[in-house]
């Protein structure tokens, strides 16, 4: 199979999927290497696919969904608290993004959307010699790009973050 028959197969069975797929599930799929399907994931995103991916794999958004950045202020031990505060409204943490004294912005993709997903993101940050970006700023503050269906969801996330006292405006 040539390459371009790879990606259009590719296309074809992410089209058909409700759930992100690995890397390795893909691969086998298409008998190719991980390295050649980062490869057609990013030839498909040139080309106007939003393939999307997160812990669980890569998927393909298939509803218009809208977006905002916000910027927070809490603990370590808040995130938790924090990201669910936004998937348990409907929304979606697509990054985190800080802004470091001597780097400048750092960003990290989180594409998180349920319970599993922060556990597990939670899970590795807490396992890892790594410490949370909010760590690197210099007062705690950050910002996340957070996704949802539609402008009401988005609202009633925001106004959550904010009763919650994490929100900076």
């Amino acid at each position: 199979m040539y390459v371009h028959e790879k990606k259009e197969e590719l296309l074809r069975l992410l089209q058909t999927r409700d759930t992100p797929v690995t890397g390795k599930e893909l691969a086998d799929y298409l008998g190719s290497s991980r390295q050649l399907i980062v490869q057609l994931v990013k030839k498909l995103r040139e080309e106007g696919f939003t393939v999307l991916s997160s812990v669980r794999g890569y998927y393909l958004e298939k509803q218009k969904r809208v977006r905002k950045i916000v910027s927070v202020k809490h603990t370590a031990e808040d995130i938790g608290d924090e990201l669910r505060t936004i998937t348990s409204r409907g929304g979606r943490v697509i990054d985190v993004v800080v802004r470091h004294p001597v780097y400048g912005e750092i960003r990290g993709d989180l594409s998180l959307e349920n319970d599993e997903d922060i556990s597990r993101f939670l899970a590795l940050l807490k396992g890892s010699s790594g410490v949370p970006l909010l760590s690197l700023s210099s007062d705690g503050i950050h910002m996340h790009t957070i996704e949802a269906r539609d402008e009401k969801t988005l609202r009633r996330i925001v106004q959550a973050l904010d009763e919650k006292g994490y929100l900076l405006k």
